[in-house]
């Protein structure tokens, strides 16, 4: 499936020989996951996804997402809640596979 690409002035983006240049994105995936919560007491939690994508298109070839979380909600406001997460995206097809991410965030739930 092509998909035109465009320079920063709008006008279509040309290879070396003067043709379009085009972006071909092609790839099937499979998915397998799992969603885990433990609610540890009434105020907090703790949670873990995987999610595993093989390719079905490249042999050999996956990405692998991993979140973990740990919720914990606050007595003195109602709906307001922390929130600590670690996420890892692993993908073969990348330069550098691993990408880690970690989170700290407030959480306002209505």
């Amino acid at each position: 499936f092509g998909e035109t690409q465009y320079d920063s002035f709008g006008d279509p983006a040309l290879n070396p020989d003067g043709s379009f240049h085009e972006e071909n994105i092609i790839g099937l995936e499979g998915l397998i996951g799992v969603d885990l919560i433990w609610h540890i007491t009434a105020k907090q939690h703790f949670s873990i996804s995987n999610y595993f994508y093989p390719s079905m298109t490249n042999g050999g070839e996956f990405r692998n997402l991993i979140n973990i979380n740990w919720v914990h909600s606050l007595d003195w406001f109602e709906g307001l809640a922390v929130k600590f997460g670690i996420r890892n995206e692993y993908d073969t097809s990348e330069k550098n596979p691993n990408e880690f991410n970690y989170n700290f965030s407030m959480l306002w739930g209505f």
